[in-house]
């Protein structure tokens, strides 16, 4: 359908025939076909989403806890460090997949329930996955957040950076009292 009109458009102006564009779609099939747009963002197709269970976050806690077994450090303080785990675990499919094998590989490998199975037998199960991608991406994202974390700093004895204080060559560096000197 054309027209003669004036338009304007950008702060431009067009004089003459302008073509007139008709739907290709009617009514219906419009309301049809964005209903089932709306219901598909709504569910979280449009979404990557994958999930992680309470058992799960549980062993991946205990897992880190195995991993960096330091006395007097507070399961919170893992419980934070894995939170950064969790979520991207929630965002990444294939990274919930790879937890999600690997936590049944700990089962495997700890005779049934690697959550329940006694300290050492839990500890043989994570040192058979060793070498597994499983195993180095949840050692070293917990190591990470673990060892960002202040808390974990003043258990572990260091007492944070340095550089606002010009280093640590006049900070300590050189105490070292049980060597002999020359």
């Amino acid at each position: 359908m054309r027209g003669a009109t004036k338009v304007a458009c950008r702060n431009r102006t067009f004089e003459g025939e302008v073509p007139i564009a008709t739907p290709s779609i009617d009514r219906r099939s419009f309301l049809a076909s964005s209903s089932v747009s709306v219901l598909a963002i709504a569910i979280g197709g449009c979404g990557v989403s994958s999930s992680i269970d309470a058992r799960q976050e549980q062993a991946l806690l205990q897992m880190a806890q195995h991993l960096y077994p330091h006395e007097g450090l507070a399961s919170s303080e893992f419980k934070a460090s894995i939170a950064a785990l969790v979520s991207s675990v929630r965002s990444d499919p294939q990274l919930a997949e790879r937890v999600g094998q690997g936590i049944t590989a700990l089962d495997k490998q700890a005779g049934g329930d690697w959550l329940r199975a006694a300290g050492p037998r839990q500890a043989e199960a994570l040192a058979s996955l060793e070498q597994s991608s499983f195993f180095t991406e949840v050692q070293t994202k917990v190591r990470v957040e673990l060892y960002n974390r202040p808390a974990a700093w003043e258990i572990i004895g260091y007492e944070g950076p340095s550089v606002e204080y010009g280093g640590y060559l006049e900070r300590g560096y050189d105490d070292i009292d049980w060597l002999p000197e020359k």
